[in-house]
């Protein structure tokens, strides 16, 4: 038994490969994939399930299910700056970690200290734990944007007022859990499988594509898995319809459109935690993400996938890879399984 997150995966949706909707798609095979000679080098081991890596300043920040951690990316010690607490939402901006779990909205100090709540929450337990955050500059200041429920907000770094941009009821979601923000944009796939969008001030709200909320979706939340670059917006889900689960990379204009699958894995799973894609980045007009599979399909690793979905290439393998970041030309992901933090070289 692999060591999964433990945060329960939410429900979402679109019909797998063999009643796609898409216009296209790019089923790959164990043979469609070439190895590589790139090596690895461990930042980090013994760490319980880590995952919503995020790399910055120098440092790799992630959180595991009691503590969130950093390490520098030439190697070293490995402090935690909070114990004793599961973190769901996490992004660094300056000298401070912003955090997010079932009570609030935090800011710390990015070598420890007291936390300072931004936002507490309501009663909203489990949903609360369901989605990632984002700190933005704007021209009105720095806020942090995340998810509370059924919402997406946003609140000053420095405290004060959580103002309101987009409330899921109104189309129907449940929660949301994926976001990310480009050219004064946020963009989200939301729990039904939908793509959507929101101006950083609340207005303009878009649903690109609706999904199909009558599938879930076995993706985990708190993991990078949505990246715009260009006109384009990437993002990996795990749809599963009448309880068979495949692993997708997929594509869609910022202006909506048709949604393109670049990548679905040739096979598919009854269980949910044994075969999925995760965490994206994009890197020099290509797409890297995290594949695991326990079945017979692809060997589990760091892929690499054009912007075309023409070309699959895998970088290295790995155990039970999960998030993924790009910081000053490496790759760096974490591994369920190893428990490790790792940065591919070349």
């Amino acid at each position: 038994m692999t060591k999964s997150i433990s945060i329960i995966v939410a429900f979402a949706a679109l019909l797998f490969l063999t009643v796609s909707p898409f216009s296209s798609s790019l089923v790959l095979s164990k043979s469609s994939a070439s190895s590589s000679s790139i090596g690895l080098k461990v930042l980090a081991k013994h760490q319980n399930a880590p995952f919503g890596l995020v790399v910055s300043g120098g440092y790799a920040y992630w959180t595991n299910s009691t503590s969130l951690d950093k390490v520098s990316i030439v190697g070293g010690g490995v402090p935690k700056i909070l114990a004793g607490i599961s973190v769901a939402g996490l992004d660094v901006y300056g000298s401070f970690v912003y955090y997010s779990n079932s009570t609030g909205v935090y800011r710390l100090s990015n070598s420890g200290g007291l936390s300072n709540q931004l936002v507490a929450f309501a009663s909203c337990g489990f949903q609360c734990l369901a989605g990632n955050l984002k700190v933005y500059s704007t021209t009105a200041g720095v806020f942090v944007y995340f998810i509370e429920g059924q919402s997406i907000e946003r609140v000053p770094i420095s405290g004060g007022p959580a103002s309101l941009l987009f409330n899921g009821t109104d189309y129907g979601f449940i929660w949301r859990y994926h976001l990310t923000i480009s050219a004064s944009i946020v963009y989200f796939e939301a729990v039904s499988g939908a793509i959507g969008k929101v101006s950083i001030t609340g207005t303009g709200a878009e649903i690109l594509t609706p999904g199909l909320p009558n599938c879930q979706d076995g993706g985990f939340a708190l993991l990078s898995n949505i990246v715009v670059h260009g006109s384009f917006i990437y993002w990996t889900d795990n749809p599963g319809c009448q309880n068979i689960f495949y692993a997708n990379v997929n594509k869609i204009s910022v202006n909506g459109g048709p949604v393109f699958p670049l990548f679905v894995s040739s096979t598919g799973s009854t269980c949910v935690f044994c075969l999925h894609a995760q965490g994206l980045a994009y890197f020099n007009g290509a797409l890297i993400f995290a594949y695991f599979d326990q079945n017979t399909g692809l060997p589990s690793g760091i892929y690499q996938i054009t912007t075309s979905g023409k070309s699959l290439h895998k970088l290295i393998s790995s155990s039970e890879p999960f998030s993924v970041a790009y910081y000053l030309g490496h790759i760096y992901f974490s591994d369920s399984s190893l428990e490790t933090i790792n940065q591919i070289v070349a």
